[in-house]
């Protein structure tokens, strides 16, 4: 998820609850927190084997053939590390 995304979601989601005050004037903000975590994992997910394949093919380009399958090979076996530290 962009920056910018991420901001339109968290304004919603809090604009949301501001509007939206229970009849004793309580925001919910367990409902709140729990939109703004689900927008947080999505901000922090990491992408499949085979989309780091994909994004690490356009990061290579200017590589050599060679430089780039190890780039490639390289770059998704940090993301397999980093999926399985998550």
């Amino acid at each position: 998820m962009k920056k910018d995304k991420f901001i339109i979601e968290r304004t919603k989601i809090i604009s949301e609850m501001l509007d939206n005050p229970d009849e004793n004037g309580i925001y919910p903000t367990s409902k709140c927190f729990e939109a703004l975590d689900e927008v947080f994992e999505d901000l922090i997910k990491l992408p499949s084997t085979e989309e780091a394949g994909v994004i690490a093919v356009g990061m290579s380009e200017h590589l050599t053939a060679e430089e780039q399958s190890f780039f490639i090979a390289g770059f998704q076996e940090c993301v397999k590390y980093l999926v399985q530290l998550h």
